[in-house]
């Protein structure tokens, strides 16, 4: 159904804004039920919106939150399952990527440092991303 006073703005919302600008992958409940408020602030009071109408919207809010849940479980098993993973480098022996140089470098993982950029290696007191790591075996390479 179309929210009366919103549709005759075309591409700007309440505020100015172009609506394309605002949604995004961060779309949550609270912009949700704001644009609900909206939609019933601007409804025809001779035409409200029906019962089963603002409940099919209810429901829908409910779902983009559990969606959101759901998403959310999921980076941060995608994250635990990195972080697992490069914590079982510790002890392991790499070939390194060793850009500028003729033959590829071998080392023993020290330790694990994990950044934003991503993880990152110490191997002989040296940082090496994860990138550069081009094979892994647990006796000397």
């Amino acid at each position: 159904m179309p929210v009366a006073g919103i549709e005759a703005l075309g591409q700007q919302d309440l505020m100015g804004n172009d609506p394309s600008e605002r949604l995004s992958d961060n779309f949550d409940g609270t912009e949700f039920m704001n644009l609900l408020l909206q939609q019933l602030k601007h409804q025809d009071p001779m035409d409200p919106m029906s019962n089963d109408q603002f409940i099919s919207q209810m429901a829908e809010l409910t779902s983009v939150e559990k969606l959101t849940a759901i998403s959310q479980s999921i980076d941060n098993l995608a994250r635990d399952q990195s972080t697992t993973q490069f914590l079982g480098l510790l002890g392991a022996y790499v070939e390194i990527d060793a850009a500028g140089q003729q033959e590829m470098v071998t080392g023993q993982v020290e330790s694990v440092r994990f950044t934003e950029a991503g993880a990152q290696i110490i191997v002989d007191g040296k940082r090496i991303d994860s990138d550069d790591i081009l094979g892994v075996s647990l006796a000397d390479l």
